[in-house]
Order: structure tokens, then sequence, then C-alpha cells
């Protein structure tokens, strides 16, 4: 074999074999459930239920609030409804099955502005359950 041929063969080799070991020891590391979970408050209905928002960070889909209904006998969750993008509750109110919740995304109106965009409303019927978790 001819000196050129064989340093391209090592070259190749090693590079070839450097991403062997990368892809090893990123699907070593990575977790898809490396998913973050904040509790930000939660609220009794009554002496059976209570209302739970939770802010879920994921590196994999994006960031979201939870609501959850709660039995509080049986510790079972019922997903109500997830938000996408939003990270800041600013509040909620609760007017027999229904709910408003105020929501905010942390997205900045330009760089500049230090200022959230305005804040949204949703209401949410609390005894529509959209899964059981």
């Amino acid at each position: 074999m001819k000196k050129g041929c064989r340093i391209t063969a090592i070259v190749t080799a090693i590079l070839i074999l450097s991403f062997i070991i990368f892809v090893f020891y990123f699907l070593y590391t990575f977790s898809s459930g490396m998913t973050g979970r904040v509790h930000i408050t939660e609220t009794n209905l009554d002496v059976r239920y209570s209302i739970k928002f939770d802010y879920v960070t994921s590196p994999l889909s994006a960031n979201f609030i939870q609501v959850l209904k709660i039995d509080n006998k049986t510790k079972e969750e019922y997903l109500l409804e997830n938000y996408d993008n939003y990270d800041n509750m600013v509040g909620y109110c609760l007017q027999g099955d229904s709910m408003t919740i105020y929501l905010k995304g942390g997205y900045r109106v330009n760089k500049q502005s230090s200022n959230y965009i305005e804040c949204d409303t949703f209401h949410l019927n609390i005894n529509d359950v959209k899964l059981k978790l």
C-alpha cells in the first residue's frame, strides 16, 4: 500500500471511531425523561378534589403549564389541560365548574424590551378530564 493511502485510511478510521464513540456517549448520557416539573400552586375544590398547576420543561418539546385534577382520596391524577409555550401563571378564578386561567408567555416583544407579552385568558371546565395519569 502506498504511504498516502495508508495515512488516508488511518485518518478515516480515526474519524469513524471518533464518530462511533460520540454516538455511544450521546445515547448513554441522553435521556428523553429529562423533563423538569415545577409545582406552581394547588387549590382544593372540595373535600374530594383539588386542582394542581405545574410548569413542565422538556428538551424535546415546548415548555408548558399543566393543569391537573387530583382525587384526594385515591391520589389519582387527571389531566385537564396543557398550555404550550407558557411559562408564567398570573392567576386563576374558580366559579362553580368553570375556571378562568391567566397565563403569560416568556417571550419578549423585542430584544430591547423588558416587558412580557400581554396576558392570555383561558376558560376551562374542571369536569372535562382529558386523560387519567
